[in-house]
């Protein structure tokens, strides 16, 4: 697992466009890492700013976060926050088996 803290933005563009790689579109710039996955009605959004989206049906989530860890094992990205704890996991549709 790799956790990365909000000051580090390149190690977490780079490692949330690893992350998301041929699972649905990604996007990453200087502000924003997106991921979404229309088929499935999925994404992810980090902003800069520790402010995050994300989206799949019947739920969604704001959330302020301090670090992101990527579990490439588990296919989860965890958001951790002050008192808050977010994980994202992809849709076992996305990567081909069940979890």
């Amino acid at each position: 697992m790799t956790v990365i803290e909000r000051d580090d933005w390149d190690d977490i563009t780079r490692a949330f466009a690893a992350f998301f790689a041929g699972l649905g579109d990604v996007h990453v710039d200087g502000e924003q890492a997106a991921f979404t996955a229309e088929a499935a009605g999925t994404g992810l959004e980090l902003n800069r700013d520790g402010t995050s989206r994300s989206f799949m049906p019947l739920h969604g989530l704001n959330l302020r976060w301090n670090s992101v860890s990527f579990d490439t094992q588990a296919m989860e990205v965890t958001l951790s926050a002050a008192g808050a704890e977010y994980t994202y996991r992809v849709p076992p549709s996305l990567i081909g088996s069940e979890t």
